[in-house]
Parts: C-alpha cells; sequence; structure tokens
C-alpha cells in the first residue's frame, strides 16, 4: 500500500502547448505519456464529512490497482489523501461491481511532468477536454510552491475544476 497527501490544482486548458513550453523552461522533465482506464464504484454517503470519497480501479499499460482516496474539493487549491494497492486478481472489479456498482467509467491519456515533488499532469479526458492538474506532496513548502506555480501557469489555465475526473465525465454525459 502506498500512502500519500497532496497539495494541488486542478484547471481546464484549452491548449497545452504554452504550458509545455513554460514546464520546459523552469526545468520540469517529461516523465511519461500513458493511457488510463478508471472505474469509479459507488460508495456510501457521508453527509458529515466535509470531503469526497472515491473508489477507483485504474488500469495502465494493463495493470490495475486501486484507489482510495478523499480530498477537500471545496476550492480550487485541493488538499487530497491517497491510499493505492496493487492488484494481482483480474476478477477483482467483478467483485467491485456486483458489491458497489459502476458510477463511472473515465478515459484519458496523460501526460506526467516532474520537477522536484511537483508532478504536473495534462490530461485529454475522453468526453470532457484538456485538463491540467498540478499535485505536490504536502509538506510545510507545499503551499508556496502551489501558489508560485499557479502564477506561472494562471495567463494559461481556465476554469478552475472542483472534484474530480468522475464528476466532469457525469456532468459532460448527462449533458
Amino acid at each position: 500500500m502506498q500512502v500519500a497527501l497532496t497539495r494541488g490544482i486542478k484547471n481546464f486548458v484549452s491548449d497545452f502547448r504554452a504550458i509545455r513550453r513554460i514546464l520546459e523552461e523552469i526545468g520540469a522533465r517529461k516523465i511519461e505519456s500513458k493511457r488510463q482506464v478508471d472505474y469509479f464504484f459507488n460508495l456510501p454517503t457521508d453527509k458529515e464529512r466535509k470531503h469526497s470519497m472515491r473508489l477507483k480501479l485504474r488500469y495502465e499499460s494493463g495493470k490495475p490497482k486501486v484507489v482510495y482516496y478523499y480530498d477537500s474539493a471545496q476550492s480550487p487549491k485541493r488538499v487530497s489523501q491517497f491510499r493505492m494497492y496493487k492488484i494481482f486478481d483480474p476478477s477483482l472489479k467483478d467483485l467491485l461491481e456486483a458489491c458497489l456498482g459502476t458510477r463511472v467509467m473515465v478515459k484519458k491519456k496523460r501526460e506526467v511532468w516532474r520537477k522536484g515533488a511537483a508532478v504536473f499532469n495534462l490530461d485529454a479526458i475522453d468526453g470532457v477536454g484538456k485538463v491540467f492538474e498540478l499535485e505536490i506532496e504536502k509538506n510545510t513548502e507545499a503551499k508556496d510552491e502551489v501558489r508560485h506555480y499557479l502564477n506561472l501557469l494562471k495567463s494559461h489555465l481556465g476554469r478552475p475544476i472542483r472534484g474530480s475526473n468522475e464528476d466532469l465525465v457525469m456532468t459532460s454525459s448527462k449533458s
């Protein structure tokens, strides 16, 4: 199991070219491009919590992993806690679907860039469009780093996103 607490931002973007140029200028490196398919499952709601809980099964390069996370996505500056588990039994998807039901499937192409503790995701999400996401492992400097990168990139970022890709796909499928 891998546990992470992150702070970051998530925004719509009309074009990734300017973002890539800035990332190169600040010394970020492109780590990889990959395709991901996420199955989000229904979870019981807890009205007393001030954050959203999510459970997804992610397929990346044919390898599945389960990701449970919750975040305080009420503001553009998000704080999330993740727990990730590698999966060795492919029938787990069938079990999760039978027990919880699949809420939505999200397909995307992702470019991953990195500079130090900062991870920059450039996502092309089927049915939604282009989304930029910055994640920084939470520490005392993370808030300042988020602010710094937001100032560098803000003229190229569109509307902030509150919520997850699950919410975006569900909203776009209702339109």
